[in-house]
């Protein structure tokens, strides 16, 4: 306790030195101020959209609440405002009763905006009695279809005289018959022959068509089906193949190397991943082989005379997919053969490979089976060599599928939060590093689909048993998230032979497979299964999983060009306790009446989970620490999702049970006056709000803190985000704020000064131009931004724009940094000694 004690001293010091002069607070009314309510996306597509609209309206009326503003889009987002001195709990009851509504999916108050939402949310604004686009307002896509049709890569290896049409959703869900009608007509004006319907969910309808490719061109018949209405999008049929190759190593060493062994290593954690079903999209399987587990059968799915169809054959033709389950979940320490990382699994297979690989209709129907099947991880050791993404049509990415079915079903497994783990390629070239388009093999052409920029795609590449890149190996910082080893593996293979075993020396039952980014690939699936069942409070949050994976990987400098993360998976570790950002702290000027300091935080975990939370507001103790104009009695106010949850003014007043712990934990205030509270918190935001007792003013430290401990670091739930919005000033009144990352290992983390983007918020006096900089405790300048579109790593740029909190507003700042285990701060500032109202924020990213 004396270190913990010694520590937090240390590290009011810190803040101290860095904060030395007083910032203001930004007017606010967390209560009345705005009010966001957001719609399912579920009711928007539906033809009752209009009626649940009205009964919502009719509500705010009843209450007296008027529309401010309106969002649209991504997310269909109304922001309404209470009548001026509303009390709290008519305000609560007012939210409490939009919760109720079927149709609503999200109720939060101004001060959780940018906690409960993503700021892509926000990027198409509408006055409150503006019109909106029904597109828009429905949610479905929209694509400038003569540059889409201009930019389709033909290049790439498809299924000739094949075209794949996307129907509108909102005709299907509404007038499908009409639709189905004109459809016909427009086959037969364009000339090509419906080959047959692919319908895997409700609203979700392709035709797949085929024309003489002598006659007319793949651009000129996609063009035609574009001009229609109708069509969402139209696209060649592309063919994907094994991603696989065969250098010839002897030896195979794969297991030690990412630190998977029973002493000090993954298997003294956990050796059984069956709660996470992982699915296998391959070749098929050995159902007979005696060392793999039994597989749920989730179809084989490929092309018959010119029609997709089904059935239950999944025995592996060829070796690929055994391999592969082998790789995942071949039975451990049973005395027989080999062991996959994960010695008890859960595996679903559908095949989608034959001898003549396969396509994206067939394998984007794999998905959805699996899908459809419980699966949680699936493995795609698969790919298009030489297929390029057809963008940027969307730029940046707004979160919306991409235009080809594969995407598409992608897209799908996204929504139900499950993690697509693809092969980056045998090219042994970047096809991930700088540019998204048509290009050429020789110009760094994308894989799919390993190179889709959604947040559940994990791209892995191959090295060998030195660290380095395999040289048959794909790579590029732009995606491919590390690498695990990929040569020489020793594996489950099928109990008979084909031809394609024979072809590639692929041994009967068990031995050396060949080599491959296929083979390292399923390695990080297996991984994600074991972190599924030993983290149950990640299991519905797949980005959080996969940034397990990405923070605990060994470093390697000479990856530093070649992954995002520039290291290689270690298994010990993603299964350990992770770094984290631990310890959050904001300092501003509390005010009375609007004027009071608002930070909201955000507790992940797991319905019934919770969280134990040290919050302090620190105000007559700061003048030891050389503060002036300090608050004299502050107050703090804890609310939640439903209101008030509790108050303190002084700490001494706290249950003995809350002050035995504060003083366990070594944050006991220092003077009498300042407050705390001690909570333990379900998954959700929160909002601290800190005034002063009989209207004190002055300056405040709030901090929230959560207690740090191998049981606790293990637990359900965590403490994750900090944003604090305040009055920005210059010289010695910039705002700050401090964090501490905690844990063995480096944390990547998104540092935001955002100013120019509150007043679509109602927030006037913005600060115009905003600048951020990190310090690390010693006063060192680390990194620093004034416009978050010039962050010059282009793999940590592109990761900002596809995960939906890159700023809405190019003059906004951004640092995507990843910092060792310390103490950090941040200055929040205006260029050319610019003021005004700021909102600093910290994610772990």
């Amino acid at each position: 306790m004396k270190q913990i004690r010694q520590e937090l001293s240390a590290w009011l010091l810190f803040l101290a030195a860095l904060i030395p002069g007083v910032t203001q607070a930004a007017p606010a009314d967390v209560f009345t101020q705005g009010i966001f309510v957001k719609y399912r996306e579920s009711i928007r597509k539906t033809v009752d959209l209009d009626d649940h609209e009205n009964n919502t309206r009719s509500l705010y009326n009843s209450y007296g609440a008027a529309v401010t503003a309106r969002f649209a889009g991504e997310s269909l987002i109304d922001v309404v405002r209470l009548p001026d001195g509303t009390n709290e709990q008519r305000a609560f009851e007012f939210m409490a009763a939009l919760r109720d509504r079927s149709a609503i999916e999200r109720v939060a108050p101004d001060s959780f905006w940018n906690l409960e939402f993503r700021t892509s949310e926000f990027r198409y604004k509408f006055g409150p009695s503006d019109p909106i686009p029904n597109q828009m307002r429905r949610g479905y896509r929209m694509l400038d279809k003569q540059r889409y049709v201009d930019t389709l890569d033909l290049s790439a290896s498809h299924r000739p005289g094949t075209l794949v049409v996307k129907l509108s959703e909102h005709e299907v869900r509404t007038n499908k018959a009409s639709l189905l009608e004109g459809l016909a007509q427009l086959h037969r004006g364009i000339g090509a022959t419906l080959m047959y319907e692919y319908a895997p969910e409700e609203g979700a309808l392709y035709h797949v068509v085929m024309f003489d490719p002598a006659a007319q061109s793949m651009r000129d018949v996609a063009r035609a089906y574009m001009a229609s209405s109708s069509v969402e999008y139209a696209c060649p049929d592309y063919l994907v193949d094994m991603v696989i190759s065969d250098p010839n190593y002897s030896s195979q060493a794969h297991f030690p190397q990412i630190s998977a062994t029973s002493s000090g290593g993954v298997w003294g954690i956990r050796t059984d991943s069956s709660a996470c079903r992982i699915g296998i999209l391959d070749s098929g399987i050995d159902t007979g082989h005696s060392d793999l587990p039994t597989v749920t059968n989730a179809g084989r799915y490929r092309i018959v005379g010119g029609s997709l169809v089904s059935d239950s054959n999944i025995l592996d033709d060829i070796f690929h997919g055994t391999v592969v389950a082998g790789i995942v979940g071949e039975k451990g320490n049973n005395g027989s053969y080999g062991t996959g990382l994960s010695w008890t699994s859960d595996l679903a297979v559908t095949k989608v490979l034959g001898p003549g690989g396969g396509s994206f209709t067939v394998v984007g129907a794999g998905i959805d089976s699996l899908r459809t099947n419980g699966a949680k991880v699936i493995n795609a050791s698969l790919g298009n060599p030489n297929y390029s993404l057809i963008t940027p049509p969307l730029t940046p990415y707004t979160g919306t599928p991409t235009s080809d079915p594969l995407g598409d079903a992608i897209y799908r497994a996204r929504s139900a939060n499950i993690i697509i783990v693809a092969a980056a390629g045998n090219a042994g070239y970047d096809s991930f590093g700088t540019y998204y388009g048509p290009v050429s093999l020789d110009n760094a052409a994308t894989i799919l689909p390993a190179g889709y920029p959604y947040s559940n795609v994990v791209a892995v590449a191959s090295t060998n048993y030195s660290d380095v890149i395999s040289s048959f190996s794909n790579y590029g910082t732009g995606r491919v998230d590390f690498s695990a080893p990929g040569e020489n593996f020793y594996t489950a293979t099928p109990t008979y032979s084909t031809a394609d075993m024979s072809a590639n020396g692929i041994p009967t039952t068990f031995g050396n497979a060949g080599s491959g980014t296929s083979y390292a690939a399923p390695l990080v699936s297996s991984l994600l299964g074991l972190a599924y069942a030993e983290f149950p409070s990640e299991r519905n949050i797949p980005t959080q999983l996969i940034d397990r994976l990405r923070m605990s990987v060994d470093y390697v400098s000479g990856l530093s060009s070649y992954t995002l993360t520039s290291g290689r998976i270690n298994a010990a570790k993603a299964l350990g306790d992770r770094s984290k950002v631990q310890n959050l702290s904001t300092r501003g000027l509390v005010q009375s009446g609007s004027g009071v300091m608002i930070a909201g935080f955000v507790v992940q975990g797991v319905t019934g989970g919770t969280r134990r939370v040290y919050m302090r507001v620190l105000g007559p103790s700061l003048t030891s620490f050389g503060v002036s104009g300090a608050i004299s009695n502050p107050k703090i106010d804890l609310y939640g999702p439903s209101g008030l949850i509790a108050s303190n003014d002084d700490y001494g007043t706290l249950s003995s049970s809350d002050l035995a712990d504060l003083s366990s934990a070594g944050l006991t205030p220092f003077n009498s006056l300042d407050s705390a509270l001690v909570q333990d918190l379900g998954p959700g935001s929160y909002t601290v709000v800190v005034s002063g007792v009989l209207g004190a003013t002055g300056v405040a430290l709030v901090e929230a803190y959560e207690p740090s401990s191998p049981a606790s670091d293990r637990g359900l739930n965590r403490l994750i985000n900090i944003s604090t919005r305040l009055q920005v000033g210059t010289g010695a009144n910039v705002a700050i704020a401090g964090f501490v990352v905690t844990g063995s290992n480096p944390r990547r983390v998104l540092i935001r000064g955002i100013g120019p983007s509150l007043t679509a918020f109602g927030i006037s006096g913005a600060l115009a131009d905003p600048e951020i900089e990190l310090f690390d405790a010693s006063g060192n300048s680390l990194a620093s931004n004034t416009s978050w579109g010039s962050i010059a790593n282009y793999g940590a740029l592109q990761r900002l724009q596809y995960s939906g909190y890159a700023p809405t507003d190019s003059s906004e700042a951004a640092l995507v940094v990843t910092l060792p285990p310390a103490l950090y701060s941040v200055h929040l500032r205006g260029q050319s000694a610019g003021t005004g109202i700021g909102l600093v924020e910290i994610y772990e990213f």
